[in-house]
């Protein structure tokens, strides 16, 4: 028998060992299984381990940033404080205030970025304007207004790409020949075509707008001019609805507008104007003006209506007047009577018989001799009455000390 022999042998029967044991041993106890872990209470239900972990990241985060932002100063040398830039600068490793070059680059990315918004405002225009060129109908050859969608940008955008890669070849030469001729051309081109895509707004003039049917012409009354009657009555003709602007009864007249202010006192007055000196602090217009009727009317000849108009100068604060006004007088000869009359004429308050100027009692005042107090009279006021000029003769002129200066003349308007 052979070596191999031997060795099959030998293995059958520890084979053969080995199952009549294992059929004689009983079966090892198969261990129990094991029993699910209780549920978690009701307040620790919600947390899972990746909630946990979260939790622990962001405390650990916040307690890295606490410890960040106390090692951060928040003061320069000089004690002035860090603004929040320069903090948020610092935080990330870098000095409070920017290089040179930092600057430059943040420049660059601005002129970047502007150049882009304004390369896309111009294709979404260009893209907008040939749909508009495009959308016509053929029955009517009324054109149908396409109306922009800030939805669908991004389809616009794509079409104006392909649109671009597919004509790029054929502009090759056109850019080539704007640059040997110096980019003129192309520059032309691009301002005639950015004049084409964005026109002023035209404004609508207030004339062309409709008139509303309601509106009522204040100087017609919506009547016609050419109705049977006279005057603009109930019987006239309703005449069609018109602006004020375009009424045919309104009729223009030249020079009657008012004088600005800054403009006013350039001429001479009217003749009829003449400026009065030496009043009282604590007169009135209606005083004034019955002072001078009152010495008008003592004259033989008449002068019309006498005095039309007052004009007091008063102080700002108090209101009182300053001792100078205005008359306008109704004639030319009732302005020289009152230089000539009444220049020199000592004032006196012309009242009516027992009241004011607007119809209440005055009490009487007691005479300075009657109050008891030894006050003498008072001063006679001399009025001076003369011609109103303009203002270039009654500007003020220095004198040659050169402190203050003097009026020329006091009859300034």
């Amino acid at each position: 028998m052979g070596s191999k022999e031997r060795a099959r042998s030998s293995n059958n029967k520890s084979e053969k060992d080995e199952g009549g044991r294992a059929a004689r041993d009983p079966p090892p106890p198969v261990a129990a299984a094991p029993s699910p872990p209780p549920p978690p209470p009701p307040e620790e239900r919600g947390s899972s381990p990746s909630s946990d972990d979260r939790a622990a990241r962001r405390a650990a985060k916040k307690l890295l940033e606490k410890r960040l932002a106390s090692s951060i100063p928040t003061h320069d040398d000089d004690g002035m404080p860090y603004g929040k830039a320069q903090i948020r600068r610092m935080k990330r490793r870098l000095s409070p205030i920017p290089t040179e070059e930092e600057e430059r680059e943040i420049r660059e990315r601005e002129k970047r970025e502007r150049e882009e918004e304004e390369e896309l405002y111009h294709a979404t225009n260009d893209s907008a304007v040939r749909l508009d060129d495009d959308d016509v109908d053929d029955d009517g050859g009324e054109e149908v207004v396409a109306k922009w969608n800030p939805n669908e940008k991004d389809d616009v955008m794509r079409d104006v790409g392909v649109a671009d890669a597919s004509s790029s070849d054929d502009n090759d030469d056109v850019d080539e020949n704007d640059h040997e001729g110096g980019g003129e051309r192309g520059s032309d081109a691009k301002a005639d075509e950015r004049a084409r895509c964005d026109p002023p707004p035209a404004k609508r003039s207030k004339r062309n707008k409709p008139v509303p049917p309601d509106y009522v012409c204040m100087a017609c009354r919506n009547k016609s001019p050419f109705s049977p009657s006279s005057s603009l009555d109930v019987d006239a003709v309703p005449a069609s609805p018109h602006w004020i602007y375009d009424c045919p009864l309104k009729k223009t007249q030249r020079g009657c507008n008012k004088v600005a202010k800054k403009l006013r006192g350039l001429h001479d007055p009217p003749s009829r104007k003449v400026f009065v000196g030496g009043l009282p602090f604590d007169c009135d217009e209606g005083e004034v003006k019955r002072y001078f009727d009152d010495g008008l009317s003592s004259s033989s000849s008449s002068y019309g209506d006498g005095v039309v108009h007052v004009k007091l100068l008063k102080f700002e604060d108090s209101k009182r007047c300053k001792g100078q006004a205005f008359l306008t007088f109704d004639t030319d000869e009732g302005a020289a009577a009152a230089i000539s009359t009444m220049n020199g004429s000592i004032w006196r308050v012309a009242e009516d018989a027992g009241t004011t100027t607007d119809g209440k009692k005055k009490k009487k005042k007691k005479k300075d001799g009657e109050t008891g107090e030894g006050v003498g009279p008072k001063r006679e006021l001399r009025l001076k009455v003369t011609r109103a000029l303009n203002r270039f003769v009654t500007g003020m002129t220095k004198t040659k000390s050169g402190g203050g200066g003097r009026k020329s003349n006091e009859s300034k308007e």
